[in-house]
């Protein structure tokens, strides 16, 4: 009994702490499922949300994730970058 009260209230924790409103950074777009995956922090100072995941999706055909430092990219490295002709 006391071992499952444990897990319990160690799973109540962690849902409490993933769905915390403070949170420093605000993740868009994070559906990535691929082998290997790459990030690099571009557009330094403030982040605008969606500014980010417009920037990301074009230059990298990934997600962005906005912090206080910048636009942080993660994209997969088994995609070959957009190209125009």
């Amino acid at each position: 009994m006391m071992k499952t009260n444990h897990v319990l209230l160690l799973a109540l924790a962690l849902v409490l702490v993933t769905t915390s409103p403070g949170s420093m950074a605000a993740r868009v777009n994070v559906n990535l499922n691929c082998a290997t995956t790459s990030a690099v922090m571009e557009m330094e100072g403030p982040c605008s949300t969606s500014s980010c995941a417009d920037f990301c999706a074009a230059k990298f055909q990934g997600s962005g994730t906005c912090f206080p430092q910048g636009c942080k990219c993660s994209f997969c490295r088994d995609i070959p970058p957009a190209t125009k002709n």
